[in-house]
């Protein structure tokens, strides 16, 4: 009989049963660097190298790494499907079941991605939070100027942008906005200046000041961070994958990073099915006395993080027109809805996305081009040496001959 391990893992303690030829064994232990060799030497010196624990939380993934990198075998069981097996007693420890049943062949390990992907989602979902919280600030400004009925925002694209900030700014430090327009306006502000001014219909109280400050430091300031992450984030994700799944309707280069990192390695699902009922887009199947199946919601038992991704990128996907993916929500829509519509081609767009990754193809839509935003480039302004000495002088610089 092999020698097998079940490991319980909680936040500060650590609770291991070995089972061998003579029987069963459990050692609680704590979770410090000290307390992890001690159990290392315990569980050699039973020459007990392959074990088990649940993937519950994230207290396991240390104790996983550092076992691994000490040469143990180690199976990372899901939680939800080791409880579905039945047998287990109620006031039995967990470390117990898990080497029984690990023991038995019956635990179907979870997959555990390279560190490279583990890195490259926690970048991801961090980046998710920033912008929730970006959002959440941006919404909170944007209601402290409705109250105090300032109405940028029907006459801005973007009142966060950099005409509006300066906007924004103006108004917190009570400046005269036709001045200010003037002055540091881009030429579209200027175009409706009128405009602007007649959506400015009331004033900032000091509050209201205090408030809209606090909102736009933490917007800049998330932004820059944003911006750290999407810059390491380039380095860690695969560049061409990444151009592949942005030209379907609805994925961006931010989305198709994020979808990236969470399906990994394509390949460990054996069809398109298998990734629906992993990130928890397949719909639920009820049946009873023999009677026809019947599909129900969703399941949501999987990657929550691939599928709140996903049903924003259908949401945004269904506005592309003439595209495929919008001709096959509005043909669900007709018949189901749009919650299941919109469910319908966030599990679409899935399945497109594995189809990609897995055999390297182009997204080829005919009746569809999707549009993509150049930057402008700078012209290169070329004077002579006469023609530029005043305008470096009047500019504040010093000019000094050589020599």
């Amino acid at each position: 009989m092999e020698r097998v391990f079940g490991m319980d893992v909680h936040k500060n303690v650590l609770v291991t049963t070995i089972i061998t030829e003579e029987g069963e064994e459990t050692r609680w232990s704590g979770v410090d660097a000290a307390d992890l060799k001690n159990l290392m030497e315990w569980l050699k010196e039973k020459n007990c190298m392959k074990g088990v624990m649940e993937s519950s939380g994230i207290y396991w993934v240390p104790i996983y790494v550092t076992l691994v990198d000490n040469g143990f075998q180690v199976t990372v069981a899901n939680a939800h499907q080791v409880k579905a097996i039945p047998g287990r007693k109620t006031d039995e420890l967990d470390s117990q079941w898990l080497a029984r049943i690990f023991s038995a062949g019956l635990v179907k390990p979870s997959y555990i991605p390279e560190k490279k992907i583990m890195e490259l989602r926690n970048l991801t979902r961090l980046r998710v939070l920033l912008l929730e919280a970006q959002t959440a600030f941006k919404n909170r400004a944007h209601k402290t100027l409705q109250i105090c009925n300032i109405r940028l925002a029907s006459k801005l694209s973007d009142i966060f942008g950099k005409d509006g900030q300066m906007l924004l700014n103006a108004l917190m430090k009570r400046e005269n906005i036709d001045e200010v327009i003037e002055k540091y306006g881009s030429k579209r502000l200027k175009a409706k200046k009128e405009e602007v001014k007649k959506s400015i219909l009331g004033t900032l109280r000091e509050a209201d000041i205090i408030e809209l400050k606090i909102c736009l430091d933490n917007i800049n300031r998330l932004e820059e961070q944003i911006r750290q992450l999407n810059a390491k984030i380039a380095t860690l994700v695969n560049k061409k994958d990444v151009e592949r799944i942005s030209k379907v309707p609805g994925i961006g280069e931010v989305s198709a990073s994020t979808v990236i990192a969470e399906i990994a390695d394509p390949k460990r699902f054996q069809n398109e099915k298998k990734l629906f009922s992993w990130s928890g887009l397949a719909p639920s199947t009820y049946q009873t006395g023999g009677k026809k199946p019947k599909s129900g919601h969703i399941t949501k038992r999987g990657n929550k993080w691939l599928r709140r991704t996903l049903a924003q990128c259908a949401a945004s996907a269904i506005k592309a027109r003439n595209s495929q993916i919008r001709l096959f929500y509005l043909r669900i829509r007709g018949r189901r809805g749009h919650k299941i519509a919109i469910v319908a081609t966030a599990r679409k767009l899935l399945g497109i996305i594995w189809h990609l990754l897995i055999t390297g193809e182009e997204y080829i839509d005919k009746h569809y081009v999707k549009k993509t935003m150049t930057k402008s480039r700078k012209k290169t302004l070329k004077l002579a040496l006469d023609e530029a000495i005043p305008l470096l002088k009047q500019a504040g610089y010093t000019i000094i001959a050589p020599g």
